[in-house]
């Protein structure tokens, strides 16, 4: 938490912009994910969620690449999930037999946004409160596609990004998408009216995952975002002592103050590495944050049960589909998917 707060006050801690051995993950960041964990297991009294525990170990080392998955079994349930360690199988079968097992599951869909292996390496299949099915190693899921990606911006997060970089891949990510909204309205039709008169709230909201994220936020008359007051950052980091957090942290001289997009920095550092922005126009004329592999032609699905909208790739021939990965849309795209799937009977979608 000093460490987030210090960024939050435009300072890099030295050391903190590296990435672990190559890993996407700052070294703070390990320390952030034990203390949630902690949190969400009510310090190891309470079962947590399989899917989620997966993806908090996705980044970490482990010397038996089974051991991600056995070693969590200690936290989930075991009632839920019947899940057992057992070395004799491949990391091929641990993969496909837990995934059998935590997919039809409530909130089990959520396994998938630790799944990114369009190419199908390994022999795995492109996927690792739904109503899913199995034919081999295909799994069918009920949903619909709504939407294609019409362009890509190729500026990408990359996991050492300093915060000067960050601040560049989000003005090239505005310029891209002001650059293309004329052709998209000329193209599809009007766009929603905040992506041009409160642009800089709209990027705050989307960047940082967060529909309020800009409530409290204040912009100045030509609508670039004012910084925050402090004591905002009082709230967000209740119970460390910031007075003690700058004597150890900034240097005697540090005048630095909060930065306005600190919070979009912030999100991208976390949640950026990897991603890419896009544009999908046929229906949702939305920009959208994808996975780093995701092309131009990849459509966007829905799947009942999922949190997040999935990037998928349809395969050269047939009707089946290689999963990409999760992607996030802004809350007008996403309403707009949400009020066309009340409208759209679901269909089976099957991926390989």
């Amino acid at each position: 938490m000093a460490v987030e707060y210090a960024q939050s006050l435009r300072y890099n801690i030295p050391g903190s912009e590296d990435a672990l051995d190559g890993l996407n993950i700052s070294f703070y960041q390990h320390a952030a994910n034990i203390r949630a964990l902690r949190k969400r297991s009510h310090k190891g009294n309470s079962f947590v969620a399989l899917p989620e525990l997966i993806i908090s170990a996705r980044y970490c080392k482990a010397t038996e690449t089974r051991d991600k998955l056995f070693s969590m079994l200690g936290l989930a349930d075991p009632e839920i999930y019947q899940i057992h360690a057992d070395y004799r199988l491949s990391l091929v079968e641990v993969c496909k037999r837990s995934a059998r097992k935590i997919l039809p599951r409530k909130h089990g869909l959520r396994l998938l946004g630790a799944c990114q292996n369009p190419e199908m390496k390994d022999d795995l299949p492109s996927w690792q409160d739904s109503e899913v099915a199995f034919d081999g190693d295909a799994l069918l899921v009920k949903g619909f596609v709504f939407d294609t990606i019409v362009d890509l911006c190729e500026t990408i997060v990359t996991p050492d990004a300093s915060f000067e970089q960050i601040d560049h891949i989000h003005q090239s990510w505005q310029v891209f998408f002001e650059q293309r909204l004329d052709d998209l309205t000329v193209a599809y039709g009007p766009i929603p009216s905040r992506v041009r008169e409160e642009k800089e709230r709209m990027w705050m909201d989307f960047l940082t995952t967060d529909n309020s994220a800009s409530r409290f936020i204040k912009c100045a008359d030509d609508g670039s975002l004012l910084p925050e007051r402090e004591e905002q950052l009082k709230l967000q980091y209740m119970g460390l002592n910031l007075k003690l957090a700058r004597s150890y942290l900034l240097p005697a001289d540090f005048e630095g103050g909060l930065h306005p997009q600190r919070r979009v920095r912030a999100a991208l550092k976390k949640f950026g590495p990897g991603r890419q922005l896009g544009l999908c126009a046929n229906k949702t004329k939305a920009m959208i944050l994808l996975p780093g592999d995701a092309r131009p032609g990849d459509v966007v699905a829905i799947f009942r049960g999922a949190t997040f909208p999935y990037i998928l790739r349809k395969c050269i021939e047939g009707e089946e589909y290689v999963l990409v990965g999760e992607a996030y849309m802004p809350a007008y795209a996403t309403n707009k998917a949400i009020s066309m799937g009340l409208r759209t009977e679901a269909n089976i979608i099957r991926i390989v």
